[in-house]
């Protein structure tokens, strides 16, 4: 995928029957601006993401260690007393 890097830095050359340079130079900054925000959006989606999977997974271990509690109290036959 590209960074907003990439394109900031992308260089283009020069021939004599090429586009006005300034008309590239003022679409790059467009697709730039435009891009870089959308890159920050998915950046922080996906941080986002990775962070309620560590919930959920956090959750899930104390459900998991809770019942396993509830079980040895209730049990008669658990060794584990």
């Amino acid at each position: 995928m590209l960074t907003p890097n990439d394109i900031s830095s992308k260089k283009f050359e020069k021939s004599a029957f090429g586009y006005k340079p300034e008309d590239v130079d003022n679409f790059l900054s467009e697709v730039l601006n435009s891009y870089s925000a959308v890159y920050a959006e998915k950046e922080a989606a996906e941080r986002k993401a990775r962070e309620e999977a560590e919930k959920k997974a956090n959750k899930d271990k104390k459900d998991k260690k809770d019942g396993d509690k509830r079980f040895h109290n209730i049990n008669p036959f658990c060794s584990c007393r």
